[in-house]
């Protein structure tokens, strides 16, 4: 027999087939399918009574369960076939059989509020009489569902019958007077606290009262109703030392906060377990209507502290809440600089999270520390690092006030912390703002150890790096490793990371490389490629540090003071070429100079002319020095531009070597600024326009602004920066002098070539 294919012709309605088949094998007739499934339970689904009646007389067991517990008369009440119910309560089916999830019929028809089926549940007598306290495996009563979804005219049948008890409690301790508050189900609680017995002072296992579900989800009405009772008190505190004003608050739900707050003795400076006012769980959830509501109250102070020292602007701060925590800002007694008990202010919470909108605000106060030490030594910046939160990152080093170079207790620098987490775009960003390449930890290891001692891939370049790619050209590496740690590490050496530093365990960068073949290809990119264009060989070598990290023909158009690896300050160079006769030239540029106030020497920066040995050709070379005199420290500036290149002055001109080259004044005529000018600058200043608008004086909140305004457009950022400038300085300062000193600050070389000639 095909009990699958019966079962199936009963739903369908097919009832022939069936009752032949049973006739002929009368002994089937509890057979079952793959679901433990009988034809009884088929025929009670589909609520032909005929037929229950045909197979109950044939033998079939009322009683029998499926795979989840059900019996004939759970489907028939599942399926509300009300004469079917009837027909097997009339017959004497169990009742009170209960499903795998402790459900009786009853509690069935209560869950889905089938009063009509519920009556006749109710109706059954005998010895199969129903029981209306049973429990499910929740311990929750059918009281408890009609309760729970709000079905207030079920709930009042259930309490017209004998046993029905209103204090029974589930097994997480809540009464129906809890469960219809929880869902805020204002009928059937009110007919709950018409009966005896109800005490809305009852405690569920956490210790809530139905006042502290109601305000903790919301429910203003259901509140209202509670309050009105004998016995509630608005100030009993749960096992957590919440108050139904704290749940209010956690959740912002301000109308019912409102309504505690008219009560007597809400009191809004009691504290929770974890240190908690009302008003910390607002800021904490950026609740902001309800904070406000909470700071128009007598009583409430911003300055209250938890017990791990977080006002409600860290909070705020730390879950990101912006607009809360410019309320809070707005408070008397607000205080940026407050530390908790690790030592983090309101930036340190901002920039771990990685919530650069509020540490943009918190960057905006007055007394504001942007380079706060925590307990373990670690600043905002840091903290942005260790999370990787580049967003945070960026706004951090657009500030004037952040430095850069803090080591926290492990001596780790925000570059280091950014090499250890393998985050390129923020190595990138670090380097583009001049952060010590040099920096070491605890162990003595600098940026190249970090980077090649783990052996793992960096990622997240959001902006292209081209030397990536001539690093990989130069090693003889495939494009799928332009990420990996040695190829990072040609780039950080390249920018001024010493392959040669000796760390704690005596080890080199270069020792921590196990391919030969690739550590000598490395050694000589390195030595051989120039810092600035990242094309040409490095010629010329600085004195007295001997670097050779430039190239003759940046080394002409740039004016720069140190070397760009030791930060030792440049006395000489040494290293030109004629372009005639290829000769080499040496440039000794270093005279002593008297200090103005205490007249003692110095030494000094000069611009020398340099002679070729061969054709005699003259040459100069720019330097910039700053002069710092011993006793009164005193610092001064000399700076002298000019271009280094072949002079082709005429055979019979006679020249000295040692001669100085004068600088003389003369009128010149500054050709006048035009858009095309800005439009081909702008193109080439990459991630340096902010820097360039800070020399330009552009305030930080304006070029805020263009970077939100444009985001991710470093094209567009940087004409807007250079338009805003252009528009708004005084018409004085509006000169090619001045964009061509800005951009040298901020060595913008190549868009220094840009520029006009300043003299016509």
């Amino acid at each position: 027999m095909d009990v699958k294919k019966i079962i199936s012709n009963i739903v369908d309605g097919d009832f022939k087939d069936v009752e032949r088949l049973i006739k002929e094998n009368p002994g089937t007739v509890n057979q079952i399918n793959s679901h433990s499934q009988t034809f009884l339970m088929a025929a009670c689904e589909q609520g032909s009574t005929s037929l229950i009646a045909f197979l109950i007389e044939s033998g079939a067991n009322m009683d029998m369960s499926d795979k989840e517990g059900l019996t004939a008369l759970h489907y028939a009440v599942k399926s509300r076939k009300i004469d079917a119910v009837a027909s097997l309560v009339s017959r004497g089916a169990n009742v009170n059989k209960q499903d795998s999830w402790g459900y009786t019929p009853l509690h069935r028809a209560v869950r889905k509020n089938y009063e009509d089926v519920v009556k006749v549940l109710l109706s059954s007598k005998g010895n199969n009489i129903l029981q209306v306290t049973q429990r499910n495996n929740d311990g929750g009563t059918p009281l408890h569902l009609a309760s729970l979804h709000g079905h207030t005219d079920t709930a009042k049948l259930l309490l017209q019958q004998n046993g029905t008890d209103v204090r029974v409690v589930d097994k997480y301790g809540c009464t129906p007077l809890h469960l219809a508050s929880l869902h805020g189900h204002t009928d059937t609680a009110k007919l709950l606290l018409q009966q005896n017995g109800t005490d809305v002072r009852l405690v569920d296992k956490y210790g809530r009262t139905p006042l502290h579900l109601a305000s903790l989800y919301g429910h203003t009405d259901t509140a209202k109703l509670l309050l009105q009772q004998n016995g509630t008190d608005v100030m009993l505190v749960d096992k957590y030392g919440r108050t139904p004003l704290h749940l209010a608050s956690l959740y912002g739900h301000t109308d019912t906060a409102k309504l505690l707050l008219q009560q007597n003795g809400t009191d809004v400076r009691v504290v929770d377990n974890d240190g908690c006012t009302p008003l910390h769980h607002a800021s904490f959830h950026g609740h902001t209507d309800t904070a406000k509501l909470l700071l128009q109250q007598n009583g409430t102070d911003v300055r209250v502290v938890t017990k791990y020292g977080r006002t409600p602007l860290h909070l705020a701060c730390w879950d990101g809440h912006t607009d809360t925590a410019k309320l809070l800002l707005q408070q008397n007694g607000t205080d940026v600089r407050v530390v908790t008990k690790y030592g983090r202010t309101p930036l340190h919470l901002a920039c771990w999270d990685g919530h650069t909108d509020t540490a943009k605000l918190l960057l905006q106060q007055n007394g504001i520390d942007a380079n706060k030490l925590d307990k373990h030594g670690d600043t905002p910046l840091h903290l942005a690092v260790q999370k990787q939160h580049y967003g945070v990152v960026s706004l951090m080093l657009a500030q004037d006030s952040v430095k850069l170079d803090i080591g926290n207790h492990n001596k780790m620098t925000p570059l280091l912390e950014a090499v250890s987490r393998t985050h390129l775009g923020i190595i990138h960003k670090f380097i583009i703002h001049g952060a010590n390449m040099n920096a070491v930890d605890n162990d003595g290891n600098n940026c190249l150890h970090l980077s090649i001692i783990k052996k793992e891939i960096f990622h997240s370049e959001v902006e292209p790096i081209p030397i990536l790619d001539e690093c990989c050209k130069e090693l003889q590496l495939d494009m799928d490793r332009r990420l990996s740690g040695i190829v990072v590490l040609s780039y950080l050496a390249s920018q001024g990371a010493s392959l040669y530093h000796r760390n704690d365990k005596k080890v080199t960068p270069l020792d921590c490389i196990e391919n030969q073949h690739l550590k000598e290809k490395l050694k000589t990119f390195l030595q051989s490629l120039c810092r600035w264009c990242q094309e040409k060989k490095a010629t010329v070598t600085l004195h007295p540090c001997q670097h050779t990290v430039i190239c003759q023909n940046c080394c002409s158009q740039l004016a720069f003071k140190q070397c760009p690896i030791c930060r030792q300050h440049i006395l000489r160079k040494s290293g030109f070429v004629c372009p005639k006769s290829e000769e080499e030239a040496t440039q000794a540029v270093a005279e002593s100079v008297e200090c103005p106030r205490c007249r003692e020497k110095a030494v000094k920066t000069v611009v020398e002319s340099i002679e070729c040995p061969r054709c005699r050709e003259k040459a100069a070379q720019a330097v910039a020095e700053s002069v710092v005199y011993p006793r009164c420290r005193e610092k001064t500036v000399k700076t002298v531009v000019e271009s280094f290149e072949s002079l082709n002055l005429e055979e019979n001109r006679s020249h000295s070597t040692s001669k100085k080259v004068e600088v003389k004044q003369q009128k010149v005529e500054t050709p006048k600024l035009e858009e095309k000018c800005l439009q081909d600058v702008a193109k080439l200043l990459g991630v340096n326009w902010q820097q360039v608008g800070r020399n330009l004086g552009i305030r930080n909140v304006d070029l805020g602004i263009i970077r939100y305004d444009y985001p991710y457009n470093t094209k567009e950022q940087s004409f807007q920066m250079l338009h805003t400038w252009y528009t708004s300085c005084d018409p004085e300062m509006r000169t090619l002098k001045t964009l061509r000193k800005a951009l040298k600050e901020a060595e913008c070389f190549e868009a220094l070539q840009c520029l006009p000639s300043e003299e016509k």
